[in-house]
């Protein structure tokens, strides 16, 4: 499958993903906001079907006054 229709299908793994390989890399861990607030709307209303084991884990605690980028991390349940 060509790159670009995987980030088509799963704009989320992409994203997720790209957080991921930046944190381990002492990368840039900015992502594009616009894209962020895309996928957050985009998985919300599947919030219950997504905490299966073969798509995320639990939620983690959002911190207080966090970004949206913050609460999406934490929405798919990664540690930011």
């Amino acid at each position: 499958m060509p790159f670009a229709d995987t980030v088509e299908a799963l704009p989320e793994d992409v994203l997720i993903h790209t957080w991921d390989l930046a944190r381990a890399t002492d990368g840039d861990e900015r992502l594009d906001q616009d894209v962020v607030a895309h996928v957050h709307a985009h998985l919300k209303p599947m919030d219950e079907a997504l905490r299966q084991p073969w798509a995320f884990g639990p939620k983690t605690p959002v911190p207080d006054g966090a970004d949206l980028q913050t609460e999406f991390l934490c929405f798919v349940g990664r540690r930011p």
